[in-house]
């Protein structure tokens, strides 16, 4: 049985949500106060002000709102969900959200994609606080449970169709969101519930995203930004898909582009705007990672990650010279304790790649 406070919540959820026509046109009128901010961002007169209205609101509040709405209209009990046919698939345990429910998250996701386009640094920082950049985390999983799902019946294609065009919207905002920034990219390994590290669920995504030449320009950039310059990261992705598929997609767009170096805008405001959705979304490499860095990414890229530091054991002041790694794995070397002798001063005797006194070799084994 749902509690109290849940039941409540949930029915002003559904209230706001009836209203889906009046929070669009909310999310339009916030796109036409970043005019200033876009048309001149330094000289604007307004500019200083809009930024800390940006940051003491968190950003308008868009993300709460997204991740509250799509959090209850995907809860199997929930008011604002999809009519379900009796073939409909198991979604992660979510149920599918209503139309009016995606339409708002996307133009929410849409709008602070926008905002990163005009002003990235103010977005990973207001995003990259604590509560937002869970949210943030929340909201990719919960539109990663529900892209999970076997196909929809054909009733239900619409909104399936919706929440795969959401999950590439947040793709996009989480490449702008990780690019050149570490404490950001972070937010790659965290894990939420059950689930695995964010990391690990984009690259389990079906194989058209690393084949389908529309669906690679939207991921594939997104992994690009999360793992440059993180070594953790890179270590993270080379056990689930090989660096090479980067190496690839990175020369194909140096040889596509060879002249470009500016960041394109990743949104932009239609022509009118007065129509929803007030921009459109540029999928591009160029809109996620400058030009400019993309030799550096082919390099780093090109080259294995580092290994894990280990720590060090630490030798003993008798040792006649420092001990080399061994060159078998340290993952299939046996778990021996090394037991300390006196040596005499002789030289060590050389094993394979790695030197070992010869009395502590012959040393019986004591647990």
């Amino acid at each position: 049985t749902r509690c109290r406070s849940c039941a409540a919540r949930a029915a002003t959820l559904a209230q706001a949500t009836a209203h889906g026509a009046l929070l669009r046109h909310y999310v339009g009128l916030l796109h036409a106060l970043l005019l200033p901010l876009r048309n001149d961002p330094a000289g604007a007169s307004c500019a200083t002000a809009l930024r800390e209205l940006l940051r003491e609101t968190r950003l308008c509040g868009v993300l709460g709102l997204a991740c509250a709405l799509l959090v209850e209209a995907s809860h199997p009990d929930g008011e604002l969900v999809a009519p379900r046919s009796a073939d409909s698939p198991s979604m992660g345990g979510r149920a599918l959200p209503g139309a009016p429910v995606l339409s708002v998250c996307r133009l929410a996701v849409q709008l602070l994609t926008h905002i990163g386009a005009i002003d990235a640094p103010l977005l990973r920082r207001t995003l990259g606080a604590g509560e937002l950049k869970a949210q943030l985390l929340h909201l990719v999983h919960l539109a990663l449970d529900l892209c999970a799902g076997a196909m929809a019946p054909a009733d239900e294609r619409g909104c399936a169709e919706e929440v795969r065009c959401l999950l590439h919207e947040l793709l996009l905002l989480l490449g702008i969101f990780t690019h050149g920034s570490r404490p950001n990219a972070e937010l790659l390994r965290w894990r939420k519930g059950d689930h695995p590290t964010m990391l690990h669920r984009l690259v389990s995504l079906p194989f058209a995203y690393f084949c389908v030449p529309r669906l690679r320009a939207v991921l594939l950039p997104t992994l690009l930004c999360g793992c440059f310059c993180d070594q953790s990261n890179t270590r993270i992705l080379a056990a689930h898909l090989h660096p090479d598929h980067l190496v690839r997609f990175l020369r194909e767009e140096i040889a596509a582009a060879p002249a470009a170096h500016a960041l394109t805008p990743a949104a932009l405001l239609v022509s009118d705007p007065s129509q929803l959705p007030a921009v459109t979304m540029d999928y591009s490499l160029a809109a996620r990672l400058p030009p400019t860095e993309w030799e550096a990414a082919l390099a780093f890229f090109a080259t294995p990650p580092e290994p894990p530091a280990s720590p060090r054991p630490a030798e003993s002041d008798s040792d006649p010279a420092p001990h080399r790694a061994s060159p078998v794995p340290h993952a299939l070397q046996p778990a021996r304790p090394r037991t300390a002798s006196p040596t005499d001063g002789r030289p060590p005797r050389r094993v394979g790649g790695g030197t070992v006194d010869q009395r502590a070799a012959a040393a019986p084994y004591r647990p």
